[in-house]
């Protein structure tokens, strides 16, 4: 048996189909069929334009926490599969010098074992021959953005992340990767930080948004 076969799942995790190769996580039918599409847009504060591929909720929802929480590191096949598909759009007019991803604090890469944002920014990178780059650092003992109120956000992560050495970030074009965007909160501090050290512009990807609300 192939190591890849051990790694990823080989049937659909809604229907139990057997999968097409290099399909993840989803047959082609179910994921057609699946309400799972993000078609409202967004922006995030400071950013040159953002968009996701995903809804964040029900079965993206589940797939992203076994991502995150059960050390499900092959589902980063299936996140960077569609985010490339939504990448693919913009790459004309966003035209990035290289990709780069939201830290984790130390002490939490250390807990999972991975960066969720840092895994699936180096497979978009592969697929459209890009640099991926880590240019921020986050600081430990920041509390975790969910466990906060939105109106809270903000705030908590304000100045929690930091430049890396020879970043080189100026005059360039930067796409960032996140995971999942609520308030936009972590990825407009990052975008800060990004044009504070000359980025000419700032791109934001997320592999899923949460719904956007309706007044």
């Amino acid at each position: 048996m192939k190591i890849k076969q051990l790694l990823y799942p080989q049937r659909c995790k809604k229907c139990g189909k057997d999968l097409p190769p290099e399909q993840f996580i989803l047959c082609p039918d179910c994921l057609a069929k699946g309400s799972y599409w993000l078609y409202d847009k967004f922006t995030v504060e400071g950013a040159d334009a953002a968009d996701a591929p995903l809804v964040y909720r029900d079965f993206v929802r589940g797939a992203m926490h076994a991502y995150k929480f059960q050390h499900r590191r092959a589902y980063a096949d299936w996140f960077a599969q569609l985010a490339g598909d939504c990448l693919q759009g913009y790459l004309d007019c966003w035209k990035p010098d290289f990709i780069t991803f939201v830290p984790l604090s130390w002490l939490r890469w250390m807990k999972r074992g991975y960066n969720q944002s840092g895994l699936a920014a180096k497979l978009v990178a592969r697929r459209f021959a890009l640099p991926c780059k880590r240019v921020l650092r986050k600081r430990a003992f920041v509390r975790v953005q969910s466990s906060l109120p939105h109106e809270a956000r903000a705030q908590n992560i304000k100045g929690a992340f930091r430049l890396c050495r020879g970043a080189g970030l100026q005059g360039k074009r930067v796409l960032l990767i996140d995971d999942v965007i609520t308030t936009g909160a972590t990825a407009a501090e990052c975008v800060r930080m990004l044009r504070a050290a000359g980025a000419e512009a700032v791109f934001v990807l997320s592999l899923t948004k949460t719904p956007v609300l309706r007044r």
